[in-house]
């Protein structure tokens, strides 16, 4: 089964980000399972990865997760407001 992996969904966000935006954990564990998921992929209208949506949605279980993980970055600057996930 091929699962888009950048921004082709038609929304500019990657799988990853609906995952996460909707706070559906386990399906985000089950995405960055693949080798094919770039963790640190980003949106095409802001720049932010799937961290971002993660942190303004409270879904800390997941941005727990991410942070754990250590190869999801937190310092990815999005463009125009220059904000990290975090900020």
């Amino acid at each position: 089964m091929s699962i888009p992996t950048l921004k082709t969904l038609g929304f500019g966000e990657p799988p990853l980000w609906f995952a996460v935006e909707w706070g559906h954990e386990r399906v985000v564990k089950l995405l960055l399972n693949r080798k094919d998921i770039d963790p640190n992929a980003t949106d095409n209208n802001h720049g932010q990865t799937s961290l971002s949506p993660a942190a303004e949605n409270e879904h800390e279980g997941i941005a727990r997760f991410f942070l754990a993980r250590g190869d999801i970055s937190p310092n990815t600057r999005g463009i125009g407001n220059s904000r990290t996930p975090l900020a």
